[in-house]
């Protein structure tokens, strides 16, 4: 909603926060101890939108939350080598394991 040129600039800006509301009230501490990729994608998602806001500190720690739950079920390195055991060696198909490479690619250029 914020990059979208068939809604005025205006409402942009209010449409985007309601979303972004939306998103906020349905994510609470207790989703944070889940750890799944699917937190780290709503995470990335709600920096996003926050880098394009007038909110640059809650972008940071979104996407340092984001990185920091990522990295605690190991989609920082491969599964296959993982001697830590926050993943599931072994276990993985092609699909899973192309997902977390893209997640954790969305964690760090949303960290540079």
């Amino acid at each position: 909603s914020q990059f979208d040129t068939s809604i005025d600039n205006g409402d942009r800006s209010h449409i985007g926060s309601i979303f972004f509301g939306r998103a906020k009230a349905l994510i609470d501490f207790d989703v944070l101890v889940q750890e799944n990729i699917y937190l780290v994608q709503t995470l990335i998602l709600m920096g996003l939108y926050l880098q394009s806001t007038e909110m640059p500190s809650a972008c940071w720690n979104m996407v340092g939350l984001a990185i920091r739950v990522a990295q605690g079920i190991g989609l920082h390195h491969d599964p296959d080598y993982c001697d830590q055991g926050c993943c599931s060696k072994g276990e993985l198909d092609q699909l899973n394991i192309e997902m977390r490479r893209r997640v954790w690619s969305g964690c760090i250029l949303l960290d540079m």
